[in-house]
């Protein structure tokens, strides 16, 4: 079996994390080789790039919350975890019939009328900061909620803004295994065409946003806390992306008490690692990740006997 063309930038990274290793990595989709599958010559996973979960170990419910933001929100505020203060709204009347009163477009313009303009607009599944917006106007709010269901997204979150540093937290197995903090694309002409064409102010990296204080540890207490988010949403590999409620927090000391969750993404990329030239970083993840990935289908072998 031949590798296709061109293999995506998770594969590929895979592949030389597992030279050295004896173990094979062999591509399933052999049009895009989004697809393949690890074997250690017992025991055999599969890993996906692109929408397909690239971590074996993160099961598939807990996987779909973390996709639906305010499913996601719902399981974190039954834990305590505080989230920025927002609803979730449904800009197009399809599927209408399948759900109660209550969350329609105009409600959303009431909605955000209460919390007061500026607010933060964002689908409910999008990522990479698609059709994330800073609203300032109920026209401009209603505009933006149809654009959103024009785009096929079935829900959207209306959201108080945050002024605050924001954060990422990568975790395996509960435990912070690097952080850095995010900071937006620099100020240029399209700025106003960012915020008003639907990419809004996220300081996302596939966006153009940039990273500082990256950190393989962090304080104790806000390990802890990161690991009360991992758990209460079920993922055993996920990021956390957080944020201060105003900018007075110093940005490279950042608090769990000052914080709040803006998302938690179950299949997080490695860039920054690889910005910083710690490709032995993100080499080292992905052994242990696909070791105890192993280790858990060798279990469910001997469970099966």
């Amino acid at each position: 079996m031949t590798d296709p063309p061109v293999l995506p930038n998770t594969i590929r990274t895979l592949r030389e994390a597992c030279r050295g290793t004896g173990w094979s990595l062999t591509p399933i989709d052999q049009f895009s080789g989004y697809l393949v599958v690890v074997s250690n010559g017992r025991h055999e996973v599969m890993v996906g790039a692109g929408r397909l979960s690239a971590y074996p170990l993160n099961a598939a419910t807990p996987f779909g919350v973390a996709a639906d933001k305010a499913h996601c929100y719902a399981a974190l505020e039954r834990h305590g975890i505080a989230i920025p203060r927002g609803r979730h709204f449904f800009p197009s009347r399809a599927h209408r019939a399948a759900r109660p009163d209550g969350r329609e477009l105009g409600d959303a313009v009431t909605y955000a009328e209460s919390l007061g303009y500026p607010v933060f607009i964002k689908p409910n599944s999008g990522s990479r900061g698609q059709l994330a917006a800073i609203i300032d106007t109920r026209d401009d709010l209603v505009h933006h909620l149809i654009t959103i269901g024009q785009h096929g997204f079935i829900a959207a979150l209306v959201q108080e803004v945050l002024t605050g540093p924001e954060y990422r937290f990568f975790m395996l197995d509960g435990t912070v295994r690097f952080a850095y903090r995010k900071t937006p694309p620099p100020l240029g002409a399209d700025d106003k065409g960012r915020r008003e064409g639907g990419q809004g102010p996220a300081a996302n990296l596939s966006l153009g946003g940039g990273i500082t204080d990256f950190r393989e540890t962090v304080p104790a207490p806000l390990a802890a806390w990161c690991r009360r988010i991992a758990e209460a949403v079920g993922l055993r590999v996920c990021a956390i992306d957080a944020m201060a409620r105003h900018d007075t927090v110093d940005p490279a000391e950042p608090a769990s008490e000052t914080l709040c969750v803006l998302e938690v993404n179950g299949n997080p990329a490695m860039t920054a690692p690889e910005r910083f030239g710690r490709t032995d970083l993100v080499h080292a993840l992905w052994r242990d990740i696909l070791q105890r990935s192993f280790e858990d289908a060798a279990h469910r072998s001997r469970d099966d006997d």
